[in-house]
């Protein structure tokens, strides 16, 4: 017999409080990947601990990288992009399907090596078609079960640079094929249907990798090594930290502050598009023009994965605060005030600009 039981929540009176929020699931998983294929070791600093973020360390781990855990920060000392060692067992992604989509993307360039990836049973339904039909057309060859499901087997080959229009906007999708570009014969030209999130572009950029955008299409060019630099910080997590802005945005006089979480736009968006309303509040200071630098592009302010300068002695984030005003209830930010932290290779600097007033970098991103 069923049971129900009714709950009421009164409107609060008063909202006024800060937060940070978890780290980034989908930066983690990046970063631990990114962290492999290269040749020096990298620490990474707020990397996210659950189910399926682990399961992209044990996957590299099982690939040949080694990582360590000291005091909450990872220390990735990877194989390099060509370096990856078969595994004796299948790769269990779990129920990590970013790591499904976009390990593959590695493992096609393994020349002559064959890689099993396998998961749950959740995985097991998740076709894995449309990063096959791209990495297939690149030079590797993938069999799936029934032609589309896990378990299915990357065999690495040589790589040749293609022009690939996604058949969805798919920032998963777009990521396997942006990480085979890295070993292609080519530059590669992903044209995309929509916008979709660019962790994957932004950190490249930083990383040394020649990204540019024209419109639709993002174009990488081919590296002999990841230069990912000695240190990156996982930002939070915007989705987790939106029940808070939504608070405040509910109840009137609220005041939240949310600390340290990403603030690339494309992550927040319906299909990656900025609302018309949103409006920054980024600092104008000339020390803070100074401390960081977008990905692959003069010093300038904006929602981007910056480095900071090895000079730095600390690196840069944002307390972005949000309020209502008792008359309208209509959120606005309304300050953002600049913190310390620890040096970084990798930090959000600034809350999200409009598109109309959003500069591009030269190599086209926003800035």
């Amino acid at each position: 017999m069923a049971t129900h039981t009714t709950v009421r929540f009164d409107p609060a009176s008063r909202l006024e409080g800060e937060l940070t929020p978890p780290a980034d699931k989908s930066i983690s998983h990046r970063a631990a990947i990114f962290g492999a294929m290269g040749d020096a070791p990298v620490r990474v600093r707020n990397y996210l601990v659950a189910a399926d973020t682990t399961s992209s360390l044990n996957a590299v781990r099982a690939l040949g990288a080694s990582v360590e855990e000291d005091g909450g920060v990872l220390t990735i000392r990877g194989v390099g992009l060509r370096g990856a060692r078969v595994p004796d067992a299948p790769i269990d992604v779990g129920n990590a399907g970013t790591l499904m989509r976009l390990l593959p993307g590695w493992l096609a360039a393994q020349d002559g090596r064959a890689f099993v990836l396998d998961g749950d049973d959740s995985i097991r339904r998740r076709p894995v078609d449309r990063i096959a039909t791209p990495l297939r057309q690149m030079g590797a060859t993938i069999d799936a079960r029934d032609g589309r499901l896990p378990p299915f087997t990357v065999t690495g080959g040589p790589l040749h640079g293609i022009t690939y229009a996604l058949p969805v906007a798919s920032a998963q999708i777009k990521s396997a094929v942006a990480l085979a570009a890295l070993a292609a014969d080519g530059p590669t030209t992903i044209v995309e249907p929509e916008p979709s999130r660019d962790h994957t572009e932004r950190m490249f950029a930083a990383a040394g990798v020649d990204v540019r955008r024209a419109g639709a299409e993002v174009t990488i060019a081919p590296v002999d090594a990841l230069a990912l630099g000695d240190e990156l910080t996982v930002p939070g997590d915007p989705s987790s930290a939106a029940f808070a802005v939504a608070a405040a945005l509910l109840v009137p006089g609220a005041r939240v502050v949310v600390r340290g979480a990403s603030t690339n736009w494309t992550c927040c968006t319906a299909h990656g598009r900025r609302p018309d309303t949103a409006r920054s509040a980024s600092s104008s200071s000339p020390e803070s023009r100074a401390s960081a630098r977008p990905v692959s592009s003069p010093a300038s302010r904006g929602s981007h994965i910056v480095k900071a300068p090895s000079s730095s002695p600390a690196g840069a984030t944002r307390a972005t605060t949000f309020r209502t005003s008792r008359s309208s209830r209509r959120l606005r930010r309304c300050s953002s005030t600049r913190t310390r932290s620890a040096p970084v290779a990798s930090t959000p600097v600034s809350v999200p600009r409009s598109a109309a007033s959003c500069p591009k970098s030269p190599n086209g991103f926003p800035a």
